[in-house]
């Protein structure tokens, strides 16, 4: 087993494009820090992450406003039942004749005092959007360090 280890990573290092990688590719780009700055800000999958759960934030504070509206609540249903004949404790169903039932309810409700809830979950949505940027913003530091980090890390080996 140690000896095909071997030999994989011997093949893999004496040729690059043995592992898929397409001619040309293999040469590394030259970009100054600003670009990569720039890359790094706009390539990253957990900063796209992070800014998304921002986003979310925001939503949850429009719902938060939105919770304590009027709500309009309709329901309609149509289906089919077979005939039944009897009384409560004995039924005899006819599964040749069948029929439909109808059903509906409209309901409609305005919230007329919440004791103050409605405030508190707008302030908490509020508070959880600028947690959110904070994070966003820590995020986004520590990409920027971590890339400043290797530019100069890289400069100072060669």
């Amino acid at each position: 087993m140690r000896l095909f280890v071997f030999l994989l990573l011997a093949v893999f290092l004496r040729d690059p494009y043995a592992v898929g990688a397409q001619r040309g590719s293999a040469v590394p780009e030259k970009i100054d820090l600003k670009e990569a700055l720039r890359r790094s800000s706009s390539d990253n999958a957990e900063l796209r992450s992070q800014r998304a759960q921002v986003d979310q934030a925001e939503a949850d504070l429009g719902r938060a406003r939105g919770e304590f509206g009027p709500h309009l609540e309709g329901v309609l249903g149509v289906g089919p039942i077979t005939k039944a004949e009897g009384n409560a404790t004995y039924v005899v169903e006819d599964k040749d004749v069948w029929g439909r039932e109808i059903f509906g309810r409209i309901s409609f409700t305005q919230p007329l005092y919440s004791w103050g809830r409605k405030s508190d979950y707008e302030t908490a949505a509020k508070a959880g959007v600028r947690v959110k940027e904070a994070e966003s913003a820590l995020k986004e530091s520590e990409l920027r360090y971590q890339v400043k980090e290797a530019f100069y890390g890289y400069q100072m080996a060669n």
